[in-house]
């Protein structure tokens, strides 16, 4: 956990990696009120949810992404506010062009391209039939590793 009275942060699962002079960019949305997710944490990967008409021009509304070979959307951003996340909760999510980091799974090199572990919120792996969420731009020399995740989501539509 972050101590805000530190001079210097150590990097946290979740956080986005304002040091890389790219773009950073965090969308705001609803966890879907209906989801059965329950304590969701940073890193979580997402996918986005048709809300009926209910949710019509309102904020867009997700939920946990339950089936690696789906596409998610996006990955619920660390907030220094709240650890955990219920439904209905606004959140902010990563989403393509984002520098953000996460737990590796595995042993990996930089440059591998990686899915989002949906068994282990927060931690990434190397692509196998899982879909593709973006590119890992460090070694990960062990499991556990904190590393930086260009997010670039096969998203379809």
């Amino acid at each position: 956990m972050l101590n805000t009275n530190q001079f210097g942060q150590e990097p946290v699962v979740g956080t986005l990696d304002l040091t890389s002079g790219g773009g950073n960019y965090a969308l705001s949305v609803q966890i879907d009120p209906k989801s059965t997710g329950k304590d969701i944490v940073a890193g979580t990967a997402l996918k986005l949810v048709d809300g009926g008409v209910e949710n019509t021009g309102g904020v867009p509304l997700v939920d946990v992404a339950d089936a690696a070979d789906k596409p998610a959307f996006g990955a619920l951003v660390y907030s220094v506010r709240k650890g955990k996340f219920q439904p209905g909760d606004e959140v902010n999510v990563s989403v393509r062009g984002s520098i953000q980091r996460f737990s590796a799974g595995e042993i990996m090199n930089g440059g591998v391209v990686v899915a989002v572990d949906v068994a282990n919120p927060s931690k990434v792996k190397a692509v196998g039939s899982d879909a593709r969420f973006g590119i890992l731009l460090d070694k990960a020399r062990a499991v556990d590793d904190i590393v930086r995740v260009y997010v670039d989501p096969a998203v379809t539509a």
